[in-house]
C-alpha cells in the first residue's frame, strides 16, 4: 500500500547552479504544479498550466540555474536549464507581493519538455491541495502525519533523480488555522538542499473519535528551512562566553498553499495564454 501518489514523487526536481570545474551544486528542491485552465483535451482530461515552485532564496544571487528531470525509458538524469532573465532584461520569476514569503515561481516550457521526452508529474491545484478554510474544516492539528520531499545536502541519486521521503508529524497548525501567523510548523528533520520542497499531509484511517478521518495525502505547503537553536560554551576560567553553535532543531518551517496560490493567480491575471498540459 503506498502512502503517496507515486505523481508527488514525480512532481519534484533537483535544483543547481554550476560550482567548481563546472560541476553541479545541488542547492534546493523545486516541484511541477498545475493550474486549471478550465478547459479539457479531446478525452476530456482537465488541462493545465504548469509552473516550477522553489524558494526564493534558493534562486536570489544566482547568475544560472538547472534543473535536473528523469528522462523516459531509464536514461541518466539530464539537467535543463533554466531561464534567470528575460532577453528583455525582465525576471523570468515571479514573487509574492508580501516580500517576506520566501517562494518563487515560474513557467515551464512544456513543448521543451515533451520534446526531449523528460518525464514529471504535478502537483493538480484542484485535486491536491489544501488551503487554510479546508485545513480548519478537516481538522487537521498537531500530531497528523506529514511527508516531506526533496535533496537534502544535495543527495539526488547516482544515475537518475530520486527525491528523498522523510515522515514526520505536524508540530503546530492552529496559529496559521486562526490566522495569527504565517507558517505552518512539522516536526521533520530537513537540511540545506531540502529548501522549496513540498510538504504533504499524510491520511490515517483511525482517529480520535468526534475526530475527521483523512482518506488521502493533500499538499499543504513547502519547506522554508528548518528552525535552528544556539547554543553558547562557557569558558570555565573567564565565565565567557567563547564559541556560540547553531544546531538543527528538527522543526521545519512550511509556507502555507495559499501563499502559493496567491502568486499563480497573479500570474494568471498577468499571461492570458500560458503552456498547457494535459492530466493524462
Amino acid at each position: 500500500m503506498a502512502l503517496l501518489p507515486k505523481i508527488f514523487l514525480e512532481s519534484v526536481v533537483a535544483i543547481g547552479t554550476p560550482g567548481t570545474n563546472n560541476i553541479m551544486a545541488w542547492i534546493g528542491t523545486g516541484f511541477v504544479y498545475g493550474y486549471p485552465t478550465g478547459n479539457k483535451d479531446a478525452e476530456g482530461n482537465n488541462l493545465y498550466r504548469v509552473y516550477l515552485v522553489t524558494n526564493k532564496h534558493v534562486i536570489d544571487g544566482q547568475k544560472d540555474l538547472w534543473m535536473r528531470l528523469n528522462p523516459e525509458e531509464g536514461k541518466p538524469g539530464q539537467d535543463v536549464h533554466l531561464g534567470i532573465r528575460s532577453d528583455s532584461g525582465e525576471s523570468m520569476w515571479h514573487y509574492h507581493k508580501d516580500p517576506s514569503i520566501d517562494l518563487a515561481v515560474t513557467l515551464l516550457n512544456l513543448q521543451f519538455l515533451r520534446e526531449r521526452k523528460l518525464q514529471f508529474g504535478f502537483v493538480e491545484d484542484d485535486n491536491h491541495v489544501v488551503d487554510r478554510q479546508q485545513l480548519k474544516d478537516g481538522g487537521l492539528t498537531a500530531g497528523d502525519p506529514v511527508y516531506v520531499l526533496g535533496f537534502p545536502l544535495g543527495r539526488i541519486g547516482k544515475d537518475r533523480l530520486y527525491a528523498v521521503c522523510r515522515g514526520g508529524i505536524v508540530a503546530r497548525c492552529s496559529e496559521w488555522i486562526e490566522g495569527r501567523g504565517k507558517e505552518i510548523l512539522v516536526d521533520a528533520t530537513v537540511f540545506p538542499g531540502n529548501s522549496g520542497g513540498p510538504v504533504f499531509a499524510g491520511f490515517y484511517f483511525a482517529s480520535v473519535t468526534g475526530t475527521k478521518i483523512r482518506n488521502k495525502s493533500e499538499f499543504i505547503g513547502v519547506v522554508q528551512s528548518y528552525i535552528p537553536y544556539t547554543d553558547v560554551a562557557i569558558s570555565q576560567q573567564t565565565r565567557r562566553p567563547r564559541i556560540t553553535f547553531e544546531e538543527n532543531s528538527g522543526l521545519t518551517s512550511v509556507i502555507p498553499a495559499d501563499f502559493l496560490r496567491d502568486i499563480i493567480r497573479d500570474i494568471e491575471t498577468k499571461y492570458s495564454t500560458p503552456p498547457k498540459v494535459s492530466s493524462s
